[in-house]
């Protein structure tokens, strides 16, 4: 029983054969004969090839979900959620959780493998692919763990494990009677720090310092020992991707292995606290086995450029279309993506998620300068204070439209104009379950109460409903191919609300634009550009032809309040895909 694994490691015994590394190693092994026959991986990254098998995401928090059935995974698996999540125009999807962070295994409490199977065969008979994670830059406190503080094997080489001499004990904490280990305040950690034990700068003058010590610890050799070992904000101990008994690479490669052959998850994601040298390694190995990797990035521009994962998650545009949103200017968001196309970061690379949305923001990352950082933030917060519901993004953007709180209509308006904005940029585009729902959970996905919109099969059947515009909004995205979309410019513009992007289409090569409008009054702007001569203009999304005169270089955009277009400029009439 894991609640064994909270006792002091004198009083009970581990077996290796349940740990994550003795797991990974034996599908490393069964399954290496097949791997070898698998040619060299490709150094670049596969993302076209991505996008063009599964460019719909959706999330699913098995956290966030509750079942009036005995399994959570049995409840998803029927053939009618599928359908309709088929309909709506999802082409993956990612049950977040599904793993427990000491173990490679489903967790127990949300069904059985049987029934994980069954939801996997249902849903990949409407061609969804399943994205999953990788093992990250820390685990919990199970077996592996249990076994490096008993010093078999590799196992402390899977950690920042740090053996302390008896000698210098009188250096560590005092540990609580039935306590595992005690965090190493500051002051101390700079003493051990100074006689060589802690390798790193740490920061001080802090109430929690992230290395703790243990308790004294018979180990498997029968000597007693200490440790000190490097954590995260959770207490979860980090893995240590340079250590020279390559543990942790050899975790997430067997990891990679179970994901890819045992739980059909093609698609896998990189955890943003992995070092660059590990990312690289990971994305190489999991090309091998024919799969795919999403990167987590943390940082500025430059944390998009020399990656070699197929997708990166966008943490930075969210951020600003926020401040677009609450602030009714688009202008740091227009910066944004012009920081993008000068790092040659194409959108195609990036996962576009609503995800990010969840919650009302609370902090800005660095764009340019601190100063700039500041100022969004300061801003905004005033612009926030005090809003709260179960979509506090919706409702903190747009606290300046009358009656918001009231009316439902408005908010289905504004949270359709956010589904177009992320859904209409090349590359992946991902939706949690909250937003079909309009909730932040916990609910049933199946009999949702108390949620803003209406169970997913009720929504299908109103034209009018959230989960029926996010339908023809990812059939616009499909049918001109726009995940593999080149960025061309981000047009300037005299309204300050007004946010444009140009586009060169893969397959065709023509030229289309997103234009949205985040302010609460209409935008006009004359554009110009040599794409737009002997062409017609099209609105993707209703079909219908705008006005323009053909030979001419010059288009007049028309953008009405909290409203999104996607138009394609072509040079003949267009046939209404409708």
């Amino acid at each position: 029983m894991w609640w064994l694994l909270l006792l002091p490691f004198s009083l009970f015994a581990v077996t290796e054969s349940d740990s994550m590394l003795f797991q990974a190693e034996s599908f490393s092994k069964l399954y290496a004969p097949l791997i070898a026959k698998q040619p060299p991986p490709s150094a670049s990254p596969r993302t076209d090839d991505l996008l063009r098998r599964s460019a719909n995401w959706l999330i699913v928090d098995l956290a966030d979900l509750r079942t009036k059935e005995s399994s959570l995974l049995s409840s998803l698996s029927k053939e009618s959620l599928w359908e309709c999540l088929s309909l709506i125009g999802f082409d993956g999807v990612e049950l977040k959780g599904l793993k427990t962070p000491i173990s490679l295994q489903i967790d127990p409490k949300y069904g059985t493998d049987q029934d994980y199977g069954k939801l996997v065969s249902n849903a990949m008979k409407k061609e969804m692919h399943f994205i999953g994670s990788l093992v990250g830059s820390t685990t919990g406190k199970g077996i592996d763990f249990a076994l490096a503080l008993k010093n078999i094997g590799s196992y402390p080489g899977l950690y920042s494990l740090i053996e302390i001499p008896e000698k210098d004990w009188g250096m560590l904490p005092e540990i609580p009677r039935s306590a595992l280990g005690a965090n190493i305040p500051w002051l101390m950690l700079q003493k051990l720090k100074e006689k060589g034990y802690v390798p790193e700068e740490f920061e001080p003058y802090v109430k929690l310092s992230h290395w703790n010590a243990t308790e004294c610890i018979r180990c498997a050799d029968g000597a007693m020992r200490r440790w000190i070992y490097l954590h995260d904000d959770k207490g979860h101990p980090k893995l240590n991707w340079l250590s020279p008994t390559f543990a942790s690479e050899r975790l997430a490669a067997g990891d990679a292995i179970h994901s890819i052959y045992n739980l059909c998850q093609p698609i896998l994601q990189i955890d943003a606290d992995i070092p660059p040298n590990a990312r690289e390694t990971l994305s190489l190995t999991v090309r091998k086995l024919k799969g795919y990797t999403a990167a987590r990035c943390k940082g500025g521009i430059d944390s998009f450029t020399n990656q070699t994962s197929d997708l990166l998650y966008d943490h930075l545009t969210p951020m600003s279309a926020v401040h677009a949103l609450i602030a009714s200017d688009a202008e740091v968001l227009r910066l944004t993506y012009r920081l993008l196309l000068d790092a040659k970061v194409q959108p195609k690379r990036l996962i576009h998620a609503l995800e990010p949305f969840k919650q009302a923001p609370c902090n800005f990352e660095k764009l340019t300068e601190e100063e700039l950082r500041t100022r969004l933030l300061r801003g905004d917060k005033d612009r926030l204070a005090g809003l709260t519901s179960s979509l506090s993004w919706i409702t903190a953007c747009y606290n300046c439209v009358p009656d918001l709180h009231k009316k439902r209509e408005q908010l289905l308006e504004l949270h359709v104009l956010l589904a177009k904005f992320f859904a209409w940029q090349p590359g992946a585009f991902a939706c949690n379950v909250g937003d079909l729902l309009g909730a932040s959970g916990p609910f049933n996905l199946l009999e949702p109460e108390e949620t803003l919109y209406a169970s997913i099969p009720v929504q299908l059947g109103n034209a009018q409903s959230f989960a029926s515009q996010l339908k023809r909004i990812l059939r616009t995205r499909r049918d001109i191919s726009l995940a593999r979309a080149e960025l061309i410019d981000v047009p300037s513009v005299d309204s300050k609300g007004l946010f444009l992007l140009r586009y060169r289409l893969a397959d065709t090569g023509y030229t289309a634009i997103f234009a949205a409008n985040f302010s609460k009054t209409k935008a006009s702007e004359v554009l110009e550009s040599s794409d737009y001569v002997c062409t017609s203009a099209i609105d993707l999304y209703t079909g219908q032809s705008i006005e323009k005169t053909q030979s001419s270089s010059f288009f007049i955009l028309n953008a009405e309040p909290y409203t999104a277009q996607l138009i394609l400029f072509q040079p003949k009439i267009f046939q209404s895909m409708q």
